[in-house]
């Protein structure tokens, strides 16, 4: 197992391996002249792949003659071949079709030497190695970045070049359907990927499995995409879907059947891959969630609050964090996230302490980074934040009170949900880690003073125009999330 990880091999399950095949398949109008996985390990999709263009065969080629293989491990290529020769006898033997053997070719797919099957494939299909930029070696990092610099931003991983070397392995037209980290969808370090992605292929369906467990739970939520090689066209819809907790069970069996199931189960919507460029892609926002937000026109908090920082304390600062018993009587005490409620600042009496920071910070709001919905506190003044708080600056006290209220709200815990769900922390954790880039997206309608207190539920549905449909669900949807 620690091998395997090491070498960012996650072997899929073979009901989910034949799920991504059938839906790659499903957007070609013939079945593929030849297939191909780019890290094939054992074999899983292929042999996936082999079951489907069984079903399919009425002559000429055999199904393993259509399927090619690259895997740099040369123990898993080999149990590849020896799988699909078997499949290749059954052919024979059941179906009559001439032998055929298998291509699995022991190689790096992300070298130079794989460049000769560049545009030879009508399919691409895979779960790609997923191993982060830190854990590749100086070398591979620096070759890695030369080739595929355009695709790749921040703390990239293995997954995001694979994705851009299997549409060169790609003939015009042809399609992919791969299973990754569905932290692409959001994260800033695919910024490129997504920009890519979306200028370069014609996307057919993302389903981001954000509320399950397809693979070890050391393992990242999964996401499914399926493209094609062409430009799209101005107006292409893509094929959105998320499946969140409560569909199927938290600990899927091997053979994933009930993921599969709840694959089926998901609401399926879509979004103008126009939209999508860099910025982040969320699959529970739908072309009409998207215009609502257009008509909305509200400012961003970003624009509200442009200075967002973790805590209001450098890492040196707080290692001279003291027991309130041994600090000087002037030191400050520290807010910790869990000190901010909707009620306010909960901080203790016996709270530890820093020392009073070299200007004083002015006005601002604080929201607590790791919790099940957004959780703001205006700031009361003599406090030191952690890194564990985000702070929200403003240019006028008079908007702190307000703006906490509105983030507490069911609407915008709402709103977040729909925009940022795949970056909650995993699908058995009731929680979401907060990240400035999300908060500084969220569309912001300060209530008014004559709005605040009981009437203030109101006035924000009011004021957002939130459909009454949309708005009926917000509440069993919080409490859903919140049973997780």
């Amino acid at each position: 197992m620690a091998a395997r990880k090491a070498a960012g091999a996650v072997y899929t399950p073979d009901a989910l391996a034949g799920l991504v095949v059938a839906r790659t398949l499903a957007t070609m109008p013939d079945p593929p002249a030849a297939l191909l996985d780019p890290a094939c390990g054992t074999g899983h999709f292929l042999v996936a792949a082999w079951r489907a263009l069984r079903q399919r065969w009425t002559g000429g080629p055999p199904p393993v003659a259509r399927l090619s293989g690259i895997e740099r491990d040369p123990a898993a290529a080999a149990a590849c071949r020896e799988t699909l020769l078997a499949c290749a006898e059954r052919d024979r033997v059941e179906l009559g079709a001439r032998p055929a053997k298998p291509r699995i070719l022991v190689a790096d797919a992300l070298s130079h030497e794989c460049d000769e099957q560049e545009g030879r494939f009508d399919a691409v299909v895979g779960n790609p190695p997923y191993v982060r930029i830190d854990r590749l070696t100086p070398a591979d990092r620096a070759a890695l970045a030369a080739r595929f610099g355009p695709w790749l931003a921040g703390k990239w991983d293995l997954y995001h070049c694979f994705l851009a070397r299997s549409l060169e392995f790609l003939k015009p037209g042809g399609s992919l359907g791969f299973l990754t980290p569905n932290q692409y969808l959001l994260g800033r370090s695919a910024a490129r990927l997504r920009e890519q992605l979306a200028t370069t292929a014609e996307i057919a369906e993302v389903v981001d499995l954000c509320g399950l467990e397809p693979f070890d739970r050391a393992i990242p939520p999964a996401a499914i995409t399926v493209l094609s090689r062409r430009r799209p066209d101005p107006g292409h819809a893509v094929r959105i879907s998320a499946v969140l907790p409560g569909q199927g069970r938290d600990a899927p069996p091997p053979d994933g059947r009930d993921v599969v199931a709840a694959i089926a189960e998901a609401p399926v919507a879509t979004v103008t891959q126009a939209r999508w460029q860099a910025r982040p892609w969320s699959v529970l926002a739908p072309d009409p969630f998207l215009s609502w937000l257009d008509r909305l026109g509200a400012p961003r908090l970003g624009d509200v609050c442009p200075r967002m920082t973790e805590g209001d304390t450098r890492r040196a600062e707080e290692k001279a964090i003291l027991p309130a018993a041994l600090a000087p009587p002037d030191w400050w005490p520290a807010v910790r996230g869990r000190d901010v409620t909707a009620a306010g600042l909960a901080v203790p009496a016996g709270a530890d302490r820093l020392p009073p920071p070299a200007r004083p910070a002015g006005p601002r709001v604080l929201v607590r980074d790791v919790a099940p919905r957004l959780v703001a506190a205006p700031d009361t003044g003599g406090v030191r934040c952690l890194r564990t708080v985000y702070c929200l600056a403003l240019s006028d006290a008079g908007q702190a009170a307000g703006l906490a209220a509105l983030l507490n709200s069911d609407v915008l815990a709402w709103l977040y949900i729909r925009l940022f769900y795949s970056s909650k922390m995993s699908p058995r954790a009731a929680n979401f880690r907060f990240q400035s880039q999300f908060l500084a997206e969220l569309p912001i309608l300060l209530p008014p003073p004559s709005a605040m207190g009981s009437g203030l539920a109101a006035w924000v549905r009011d004021a957002y125009r939130v459909p009454p449909d949309e708005y009926a669900g917000i509440r069993s949807l919080l409490a859903r999330l919140r049973a997780v």
